[in-house]
C-alpha cells in the first residue's frame, strides 16, 4: 500500500488508475498540490499501486537507442502560429489522428482547469496545443490508455516525464502491450500549484470585475514566440496581457516539492519515445536558421519507435547537435529558492496577492528595491 508522505510523490495517480477497489482518493495540501489517499476500509492489500508507483520500482526492459536531436517547424504556418513553438506536437498527432489512432495532452476544461484529456479528431488538436503552465491532472486517462491499446488502436501520450513515466508502470503491472502506443515528454521547470494557479485566476477577476472567458499561457501571437506574455479574455470584453504567472514559474517558488528533486531532468533519463521543448538558441546553433519570432521546435529521439513517427510527420527537420542544444533546465532540477518556506508562509498568513506583489515583479518598485537590497546581502536569490 503506497504511503505518499514517504515518497517523492509526483501526482502521476498510476495508483488511483490501477486500484481495482477504488480505495484510492486524492487530497489537496495546504500548497494546492493533490496526493493520493487510502481508504482503508477499502484497500485489499494487493499491492499493485506500490508495482505501478515510480518511485517504488524501476521499469523493465527500457529501449536502448542513440538519442538524435532535431529542430523542426511545422509544414502549415497557421498550426505553427497556434503553437508555442514549431508545433511538433500538433505535427505528431496529426499522423496518429489520420490513421484512426487517439492522442492524449493537458488541455483546458470550461472551469479553466488543467486535465489530461483524450482526443480522436483532427479538429481537436487546438485543445492540446500550447503550453500549460500549472500540473495537469491526470484523472483516468491512463485507464483509457490502456482500453485504447487493448482494442488495438494507435495511441499517443503527451505530458512531463513523471506523467509518462506513471503511465508506463501502469501499463506494464497490468502487463499491457505497448507496442502501439509512442509516448512524449515535455521540458519543463517543474509543474507550478494548481492551487495557487485558481488563486491568480481568483485575482484577476476580482480586479477587472468580470468572470473568465479564455486565457493563453503564453501568447506568440501578441508578443512574439521571444517573448513570455499572458493573455486573459473576460466575458466584459476586457483583454489583459500580464507576465505575473509566469513569474511565479519561473521563480520556482511554487512548484511540487519532488521537482526539486527531480530524477528525469537529465536528458539521458527520461521515459518517453520523444522529449518535445522550445529550441532556445537555435540561432547559435544553426546561423542559416531565419528566426521569424514565430517559433522553433527542439525535438529529442530516445527510441527508434519515436523517431519513425517523427520522420513521418509534417514538420521541416534538421539534425542537431544535442549537447549544443540542450538547455539547462535539462541538465538539471529546478532550484529551491532560500525564500521558498518565507513565499509560503507569507501566503498563508497574508494571501495570495500579498505573495505575488512580495516575491515578483507585481509589487513593482518598492519591493524590486528591497529585493536588490537582500540580494546585495545575500540575503535573496
Amino acid at each position: 500500500m503506497i504511503n505518499s508522505a514517504k515518497i517523492p510523490c509526483s501526482g502521476c495517480l498510476s495508483c488511483l488508475n490501477i486500484c481495482p477497489r477504488d480505495a484510492i482518493s486524492l487530497a489537496v495540501d495546504e500548497r494546492g498540490f493533490s496526493y493520493p489517499v487510502v481508504n482503508q476500509g477499502k484497500c485489499i492489500q494487493c499491492g499493485l499501486c506500490e508495482k505501478a508507483c515510480p518511485c517504488y520500482t524501476a521499469l523493465e526492459n527500457v529501449p536502448v537507442h542513440e538519442i538524435k536531436g532535431w529542430g523542426g517547424i511545422h509544414e502549415n504556418n497557421n498550426v505553427r502560429e497556434k503553437s508555442q513553438s514549431g508545433g511538433a506536437f500538433a505535427a505528431l498527432a496529426e499522423v496518429v489522428l489520420k490513421r484512426k489512432g487517439t492522442v492524449y495532452g493537458a488541455a483546458i476544461d470550461k472551469d479553466f482547469e488543467v486535465k489530461q484529456k483524450r482526443i480522436v479528431d483532427l479538429s481537436e488538436i487546438a485543445l492540446l496545443q500550447g503550453s500549460k503552465y500549472v500540473q495537469s491532472n491526470v484523472e483516468r486517462t491512463f485507464t483509457e490508455c490502456a482500453r485504447d491499446l487493448l482494442a488495438g488502436k494507435e495511441v499517443l501520450y503527451s505530458g512531463t516525464s513523471c506523467i509518462i513515466d506513471g503511465l508506463l508502470h501502469y501499463l506494464q503491472t497490468r502487463r499491457i502491450n505497448t507496442v502501439g502506443l509512442t509516448t512524449v515528454d515535455l521540458i519543463c521547470h517543474g509543474v507550478p500549484s494548481p492551487g495557487l494557479y485558481k488563486e491568480n485566476l481568483k485575482r484577476l477577476e476580482n480586479i477587472h470585475n468580470s468572470s473568465l472567458l479564455s486565457l493563453n499561457f503564453r501568447d506568440n501571437g501578441y508578443a512574439g514566440w521571444h517573448t513570455h506574455c499572458e493573455t486573459y479574455q473576460f466575458h466584459n470584453g476586457c483583454i489583459v496581457h500580464e507576465n505575473y504567472w509566469a513569474e511565479v514559474m519561473y521563480s520556482h517558488i511554487a512548484l511540487r516539492e519532488c521537482c526539486y528533486d527531480c530524477k528525469y531532468s537529465e536528458i539521458v533519463k527520461r521515459p518517453a519515445d520523444l522529449t518535445i521543448a522550445d529550441f532556445w538558441g537555435v540561432e547559435k546553433c544553426h546561423p542559416n536558421f531565419k528566426d521569424d519570432n514565430v517559433g522553433c521546435s527542439l525535438i529529442i529521439t530516445h527510441t527508434e519507435k519515436g523517431e519513425a513517427l517523427l520522420k513521418q510527420a509534417p514538420i521541416n527537420l534538421f539534425e542537431t547537435d544535442t549537447e549544443k542544444a540542450v538547455s539547462c533546465n535539462m541538465t538539471r532540477p529546478a532550484h529551491k529558492p532560500k525564500f521558498y518556506d518565507a513565499f509560503w508562509k507569507d501566503y498563508h498568513n497574508n494571501g495570495f496577492e500579498h505573495a505575488l506583489k512580495k516575491y515578483t515583479i507585481y509589487g513593482g518598485t518598492r519591493f524590486r528595491v528591497k529585493r536588490k537590497i537582500l540580494k546585495v546581502l545575500k540575503l535573496w536569490e
